[in-house]
């Protein structure tokens, strides 16, 4: 009976409800240029799909797929009432002024229109996308409406009725899943942590770590990592980051910082090694020398199944990203019902929620992974289709 039931739910998975590729076309140095666009919308058995759109000239519609898969996932994880969506367009971000990256998300939007509203699919923002693509979303959609469309994407200023917290949420609902597992499995003091990153999670993973009382001895962006055996301040380099680009500079300032380079920063000696910048950073290659006890997911998919394999074999503890990056997705349930003009929460009052809510589903798949034996990857999607099946049953579906 169990494995019927898990073969129905899996077939249902399998493929994505709806998806969409489509060109935007940009006319860049009197040359028009076709941009490749994708909307994955993968399944709505839990709610209205919900997932990120994303710039980038490496996406393709497969990790696309992936990551809308991961989406539904997530929020089942958490029982909320989302399904899994994940948008992409196929450019270099890097290589568009402002107002260009402007006009192609106006455009990604118009191709789109006809096809979602703030009851089917929410976009958000995600890889190189930021609050201001996301205004310029909700602008472009109103307009095409004809009337203020406040809940079709989250992540907006909150002058547009979105949630200043949301900029911190995923980050620090990181640190609030760090804390507990640092609490429940690492029976020592002086714990020292490192994160992979500087951006949007890494950030504020740092901020709130260092608030809850932790070292975090390494930190990296995109051009190096440093060190440091005494910690590191978040106020100092979040200064350095805004003042010279990269976390590298302190290096430069501070002869006790230690410089490293980016492929040596996974191999640092410590507790803890947070996951936060990008897809597959450990792979077959590199697993064998991850010196961390514990390795936290603030990014989707930093770890390929094979590396997967050969960490658990190694006896690390991983906490998978469905659990411990979905504080961004949870305070965008908020912002949503914010939208539609249903609540009105402080930050405060947010806070205090997210960190029970992803408490509570921590504690749901470290009592699955104890019972069974089981990675908390495994246990987490145990959990996750345990409550995608509830209603798959409920409407009939199975």
């Amino acid at each position: 009976m169990l494995l019927r039931k898990k073969n129905s739910l899996l077939e249902i998975l399998k493929y994505p409800d709806i998806s969409f590729e489509f060109s935007i076309y940009l006319k860049k140095e009197n040359q028009i240029k076709s941009i490749k666009a994708y909307r994955v919308l993968h399944n709505s058995l839990n709610g209205p799909y919900k997932g990120g759109l994303r710039i980038s000239q490496d996406i393709t519609y497969q990790e696309l797929l992936e990551l809308s898969t991961l989406m539904t996932l997530k929020n089942a994880l958490l029982d909320i009432p989302f399904g899994g969506s994940k948008g992409g367009i196929s450019i270099g971000s890097k290589s568009l002024t402002l107002e260009e990256k402007e006009l192609i998300i106006r455009e990604y939007v118009r191709k789109l229109s006809k096809y979602i509203d703030e009851y089917t699919d929410i976009p958000a923002p995600d890889m190189n996308t930021d609050e201001y693509d996301m205004n310029v979303f909700f602008d472009e959609y109103s307009k095409i409406k004809g009337k203020p469309v406040y809940a079709i994407v989250t992540g907006k200023s909150p002058e547009l009725k979105g949630i200043e917290y949301r900029k911190f949420s995923t980050g620090y609902g990181v640190a609030y899943i760090t804390d507990k597992v640092i609490k429940d499995f690492l029976n020592k003091d002086n714990v020292k942590i490192a994160i992979q990153g500087f951006g949007k999670v890494g950030k504020y993973t740092f901020k709130k770590i260092q608030e809850l009382g932790y070292k975090v001895v390494a930190i990296s962006d995109s051009k190096c990592g440093i060190y440091s055996k005494e910690g590191l301040d978040f106020n100092q380099i979040n200064e350095i980051k805004k003042e010279y680009g990269s976390v590298c500079e302190l290096a430069e300032l501070n002869k006790s910082v230690d410089k490293l380079n980016p492929s040596e920063f996974l191999y640092i000696d410590c507790d803890v090694l947070i996951l936060a910048a990008k897809e597959d950073v450990i792979n077959k290659d590199n697993a064998d020398k991850i010196k961390a006890k514990i390795i936290i997911e603030g990014a989707n998919k930093p770890i390929t199944t094979e590396a997967d394999d050969i960490l658990n074999k190694n006896g690390k503890l991983i906490i998978p990203d469905i659990l411990s990056n979905s504080g961004g997705v949870f305070v965008s349930y908020y912002e949503w019902l914010k939208g539609l003009g249903l609540v009105d929460l402080t930050d405060e009052e947010i806070d205090k929620i997210m960190k029970e809510k992803l408490i509570q589903a921590y504690n749901k798949v470290k009592n699955i992974s104890q019972s069974k034996s089981l990675p908390f990857r495994e246990s987490a999607l145990i959990l996750s289709l345990e409550n995608l099946y509830k209603k798959a049953k409920l409407r009939k579906v199975i």
